[in-house]
């Protein structure tokens, strides 16, 4: 449970630091005459995400990390699943 907190408020600091960051460059990206107003909209749903992605899995870690050996060919597939993972979660917040 230590690690699920720990994780979870590591990734929302990640988080309120880069999330206007972020906007202002995806803004930039759309538009040449960009705005600087409401840079942190969205971002309770970011910490939200946060909270529960990387809270779980850094507290999961705890539990299946210690009793798991990887190994040479272990590690190629946990990217390809991270990979993965993240595309999905990035889809499915957009």
């Amino acid at each position: 449970m230590k690690s699920f907190g720990i994780g979870a408020v590591a990734a929302m600091t990640a988080t309120m630091t880069t999330h206007p960051l972020d906007v202002i460059k995806v803004r930039k990206q759309l538009s040449s005459n960009i705005t600087y107003r409401g840079l942190f909209n969205g971002l309770p749903d970011a910490l939200k995400r946060q909270v529960f992605y990387s809270g779980i899995r850094f507290g999961l870690y705890d539990v299946i990390g210690p009793k798991r050996q990887l190994t040479e060919g272990d590690g190629m597939a946990l990217a390809q699943l991270n990979t993965e993972l993240a595309f999905l979660d990035d889809t499915y917040y957009k």
